[in-house]
C-alpha cells in the first residue's frame, strides 16, 4: 500500500486559519517566486518538505531524496550496487528525533542518515527485515513508530530491536492497516483507521490494544489522510469529507467542511496541515 501523498500527489498553495477555525485573522502577505533549487530537484512533484533542526531542507519527490544545504542540492536515490543509497520503495518522508537524529523511511525500509557523512544506513536490528511502512513518526524518547500494513511496527535505537504489533483482529476486519499516526509529548499515540476512524492505541504486554476516539459523524466512512496534533486536539485532515478536530480529552469532535463561505475551507480535498504556534496552515485542493 502506498502512501496517501504518493497514492494522489499534490503540492497544493495554503490558506491560514486561526486556531479557534472559527473567524478569520487578519489578511497576510504573501508573496511567491520560483526557486532556482527546484530545477536541480531529481524530480518536479514535490509530495513533502521537511526543514531539520540545522536549517536543511529535504524535498521528497517521486524519484528520490533531495537535500538544500543553503547552497547546493544532494539527490539520493535507490542503488543496488550502494548499500548506503536511499532504500528502494516509494518515499514516505523524513523526521527528526529530539537527539537530533534523522531518519528517512520509504515504503520498504527504515534508514539513518549520517550528518557528518552525509549518507544513509539501514540500523542494526532492520537489516532481514521487510518492513511496509504506511507512516512514521519519532517519539520523545527517540524511539520510531511506523504504521504497517497490519499493525505497527516500534524501533528502539538504544536497544537496536524491532517490536512488531498487530491490529486485534477481533476488533478489525483482515487487511485493516493504519492510514497515519502521531505520538504526543507523554508517548501517548493515536492512529487514523481506514474504514473505522480515529482509536488511542497503548501496548499491553505483547498486545496492542485501541480504545476508540471518534468513529462516527462520518470520520468513519471519509477517506482518512493525515493526523497532526495542536495542544490536546487532534486534527484529521480527509481527502474527501474536509477536516475533523477531535478533542483527545473530552472525545468531542467538530467537523470543519466546504460551505461557500469567505472564511470557510475552499474544498473537502485536504492534501496538508501544518501548526507554525500560532495558526493551522491547511492545504487544499483549491488553495
Amino acid at each position: 500500500m502506498l502512501p496517501r501523498s504518493l497514492i494522489r500527489p499534490t503540492f497544493a498553495l495554503v490558506i491560514s486559519l486561526v486556531s479557534t477555525l472559527a473567524k478569520a485573522d487578519a489578511a497576510l502577505d504573501l508573496v511567491f517566486w520560483n526557486s532556482p533549487v527546484s530545477v536541480r530537484l531529481s524530480q518536479a512533484v514535490v509530495t513533502q518538505t521537511y526543514q531539520d533542526s540545522s536549517g536543511f531542507l529535504w524535498f521528497a519527490t517521486q524519484e528520490g531524496l533531495n537535500l538544500f544545504d543553503g547552497k547546493r542540492v544532494e539527490v539520493y536515490k535507490p542503488s543496488a550496487a550502494d548499500k548506503e543509497s536511499l532504500a528502494s520503495g516509494s518515499l514516505i518522508g523524513v523526521r527528526e528525533g529530539s537527539d537530533g537524529a534523522l531518519w528517512v523511511a520509504t515504503t520498504s525500509s527504515l534508514q539513518r542518515f549520517d550528518k557528518s557523512q552525509r549518507e544513509l544506513s539501514r540500523p542494526p536490528g532492520l537489516d532481514n527485515e521487510i518492513l511496509k511502512i504506511i507512516a512514521f513518526q519519532i517519539g520523545p524518547h527517540g524511539k520510531v513508530w511506523m504504521a504497517t500494513d497490519d499493525g505497527l511496527a516500534i524501533y528502539a535505537p538504544q536497544s537496536e530491536q524491532l517490536f512488531r504489533l498487530k491490529l486485534p483482529r477481533d476488533q478489525f476486519a483482515p487487511g485493516t492497516g493504519i492510514t497515519d499516526i502521531i505520538v504526543n509529548t507523554n508517548q501517548h499515540l493515536y492512529a487514523a483507521i481506514e474504514g473505522y476512524g480515529v482509536y488511542s492505541l497503548w501496548i499491553d504486554g505483547e498486545q496492542l490494544r485501541v480504545s476508540p476516539l471518534a468513529t462516527d459523524g462520518g470520520v468513519e466512512s471519509a477517506d482518512l489522510h493525515e493526523l497532526s496534533l495542536v495542544g490536546q486536539e487532534l486534527v484529521l485532515a480527509t481527502l474527501d469529507a474536509g477536516l475533523f478536530l477531535i478533542d483527545t480529552d473530552t472525545q468531542s469532535m467538530r467537523h470543519i467542511t466546504a460551505s461557500g463561505g469567505p472564511f470557510d475551507i475552499p474544498s473537502n480535498f485536504i492534501s496538508a496541515t501544518l501548526w507554525d504556534g500560532e495558526r493551522l496552515w491547511v492545504g487544499t485542493g483549491e488553495g
